[in-house]
């Protein structure tokens, strides 16, 4: 549905489509970003993914611990889908250009620490930028699924990220 013309020039003409940049607005481009993607994705390792852990899905439980709600997106994904999605899309922009090589250092330690396998910070980098595509959809999402100013807010701090990691460029 999202990828149709009608669908497209509807939601980006009117009221409810956020600002994107015009690389963004080429949805042929996007679209062959996504299949690569997916492509790239069909012989990577996976994990267990909440599929949606934005800010509005999650909560701190008695113990003091962060959790996540709403798992009807939960599927097996490449790990750092969830990852560069969360820190997106809870962040933001300024504070995720500043913490994210740190928080991507954390991750990689705590998931070698765990019994994970091994990978570099190259790899996890280049993961990383990849999976920021799929917070895209925030761009795409109407208003009877979200409130306005949150995709809004939502979309500005995945867009960015899609823009300073040159995410299309790496997939098309």
């Amino acid at each position: 549905m999202f990828f149709t013309p009608e669908y497209w020039d509807n939601h980006f003409g009117g009221p409810d489509g956020p600002p994107i940049p015009d690389d963004l607005r080429d949805m042929k481009r996007v679209l062959a970003a996504f299949r690569r993607l997916w492509e790239l994705e069909d012989s990577a390792p996976r994990a267990i993914s909440h599929g949606d852990p934005h800010i509005g899905n999650t909560y701190i439980d008695a113990d003091g611990r962060p959790a996540f709600l709403d798992w009807q997106g939960i599927c097996a994904n490449p790990p750092l889908d969830d990852v560069a999605y969360w820190i997106a899309g809870a962040l933001t922009v300024d504070d995720r250009r500043a913490q994210e090589r740190a928080l991507l250092d954390h991750y990689r330690e705590a998931l070698t620490a765990a019994g994970g396998t091994p990978t570099t910070p190259d790899q996890i980098w280049q993961d990383y930028r990849r999976q920021h595509l799929h917070g895209f959809l925030w761009s795409l999402t109407g208003p009877r699924m979200q409130p306005r100013e949150r995709v809004f807010a939502m979309s500005e701090r995945h867009v960015a990220a899609i823009e300073d990691h040159e995410t299309l460029a790496l997939l098309t």
